[in-house]
This record gives structure tokens, C-alpha cells and sequence, in this order.
């Protein structure tokens, strides 16, 4: 039952009549699927809204520090603790590896490719989606700053660390929660292990 179907039963109707009908009736159904795969991903899951909302946040951020920041000159906010400064970066996360920054190109896409993988394959936790999509969200980011400019635009500058961007905060905050996981679920396996350990 689709469009063709509701165009077989305007056989009866003149020409023109029936084939703006059946032309509305296409495009009705065009719209429908859209609608209907944009909504399957919204719907999808914690995973996919967090990446999501991560990588629009890290991208306007990144707009708004190129067409209002100067390059490399440090504009303060809450001195001497928080400074916007515009660089770009060709190193990876934090300035390291300066010029070698194509590097992680490759990376991103296993990266990215893996934590899709196991979105679909092992349904986590909305905890662990959050963290997921923080990851897949900043990796994106400046994925597509690499690509698109061959360098990744930071603003975010505090003392005795590297400037950084909302992109780099998402990498890290993901993977610290991640590791943090893994080790209180470790932890918490040991007490079970022990007590199914048949006496010797």
C-alpha cells in the first residue's frame, strides 16, 4: 500500500487531475520516510543526541572564536585564571605532536566506526551512551576540522595547561568516565569471583 496504490485508483479521473494527485501522493510519501528516519535517529538513543548536540556545540564555538577572536592574542575573561585565545592547532589533542595531526585521521575513523559497532551490537546503558556519545561527538569535531582546514581551531586557554576546545573537553571527560567504569566494575566483580572460587 504506498503511493503506486493510491495512484491505481485514480484511473478514473482525467490525466491531469489524477497525475498532480499521484505526484502529491509521492511526494507525501518522500516526506513520510524522512521524517520517519530523521525521527528513528533522534529517537535512537542517549548515544546519538549527545554526539550530536556535542559536535553542533564544539562547531559553533569554533565559528564564533574565528570571526570574533584575533589569532594568538589572548582575550581575558576571568584573568589570570581563563583567557580566550584563538591558535590552530596541527598537533593532536592539547598541542601534542605538533604538524602530525593527519595522524589521528585514521584513528578517529576506527574510533568512530567502533563505538557505532557497539552501540548497535551491545545496547549499553544510558550512562555509558552519554559517555560514548561524548567521545564520538568531540572526535568528530575536530575530524572534520583536520579535514576541512588541515589543523583544528582551539580557544579555550587556562594556566599551565594547553588551549583547548569544547571537542577536546568531551574526549576527556568520556574517557575518564569510561575508565572510571571500568574500575569500579572491576571492583565490584572481584567480591563475586571470590565467593565462586571452589575451596582447595
Amino acid at each position: 500500500m504506498g503511493a503506486s496504490t493510491e495512484c491505481a485508483t485514480l484511473a478514473a479521473c482525467p490525466s491531469n487531475e489524477k497525475t498532480q494527485q499521484c505526484s502529491q501522493s509521492e511526494q507525501d510519501t518522500h516526506a513520510a520516510i524522512i521524517h520517519h528516519r530523521i525521527s528513528g535517529i533522534l529517537k535512537s538513543g542517549m548515544f546519538w543526541r549527545v554526539a550530536i548536540v556535542v559536535f553542533l556545540l564544539d562547531q559553533l564555538t569554533k565559528f564564533w572564536a574565528t570571526t570574533t577572536l584575533v589569532l594568538d592574542q589572548p582575550h581575558p575573561v576571568l584573568p589570570p585564571y581563563f583567557y580566550l585565545t584563538l591558535t590552530h592547532n596541527t598537533g593532536i589533542a592539547f598541542g601534542m605532536l605538533e604538524g602530525r595531526g593527519w595522524l589521528t585521521i585514521p584513528l578517529t575513523l576506527g574510533v568512530a566506526i567502533g563505538l557505532i559497532w557497539y552501540y548497535y551490537r551491545h545496547k549499553p546503558s544510558r550512562g555509558v551512551q552519554l559517555l560514548m556519545g561524548l567521545l564520538l561527538g568531540g572526535a568528530l569535531g575536530n575530524f572534520v576540522d583536520r579535514i576541512r582546514l588541515g589543523y583544528v581551531v582551539d580557544m579555550f586557554e587556562i594556566p599551565m595547561w594547553p588551549v583547548f576546545n569544547v571537542a577536546d573537553m568531551a574526549i576527556t571527560c568520556s574517557l575518564l568516565g569510561l575508565t572510571a567504569l571500568q574500575f569500579w566494575g572491576a571492583r565490584a566483580e572481584e567480591p563475586v569471583r571470590a565467593t565462586e572460587e571452589p575451596p582447595r
